[in-house]
């Protein structure tokens, strides 16, 4: 299939067509084919022009605004102003689409690391298995470093609660809670994490 011309690129294409069809067609087909090449000359310069925008960040330096002007004829500058616009409009659009695209890999690569990872996680729990080594890759399931899960912050009693200024704040000493946990004291809402982590190392020794 081929890919669809540039909505300038339609327009330029179209006026050949329709003017074309009345007079004299070889008169007026070189006058448009020399209208037609100016056109696409000043989207050219248009599209280098919006480039050094994008690349200056957006900042007209001295160079493009030099360039933005230097015809004389000021429709002619009027004309190229106008693709400009539209060319960095286009880069924009373009640019928004590949965020989107590019984001929706991230998700979906993500999802699929946490889904190999559960997958090994619990095969591994299933089978009563801590360790499992390959030739350069190792997985093995470790208790994660000391920390605090909240369940119930409502329940967290006053003396692990503080309050913060100018604006007065609550926040939820995590450190003197995880302190305690760690003694054997008992701190109604919160618990030490104690969910064993899927662990993955690479070694890049030579296999034999």
């Amino acid at each position: 299939m081929r890919p669809p011309r540039p909505p300038l690129l339609r327009f330029v294409l179209s006026r050949s067509r329709a003017n074309a069809t009345s007079g004299d067609a070889l008169f007026r087909g070189g006058l448009l084919m020399s209208e037609n090449l100016e056109i696409i000359d000043n989207l050219k310069q248009a599209s280098e022009l919006a480039c050094h925008l994008i690349l200056a960040g957006g900042q007209i330096t001295a160079e493009i605004e030099s360039a933005l002007t230097a015809n004389a004829d000021q429709s002619k500058q009027v004309d190229l102003f106008g693709y400009v616009l539209h060319s960095v409009m286009m880069q924009a659009e373009l640019a928004n689409a590949r965020i989107l695209q590019w984001q929706g890999i991230k998700n979906s690569a993500e999802e699929a690391l946490k889904k190999l990872k559960e997958r090994t996680k619990a095969l591994m729990e299933a089978s009563g298995i801590k360790e499992i080594i390959g030739e350069q890759s190792t997985f093995f399931l470790a208790l994660p470093p000391p920390a605090v899960v909240i369940e119930n912050a409502k329940a967290i009693p006053r003396e692990y609660i503080s309050i913060e200024y100018p604006e007065p704040v609550k926040k939820i000493e995590n450190e003197k809670i995880l302190a305690d946990l760690s003694k054997g004291v008992e701190v109604p809402g919160c618990k030490l994490d104690k969910t064993p982590r899927l662990i993955h190392r690479v070694s890049l020794r030579e296999v034999q």
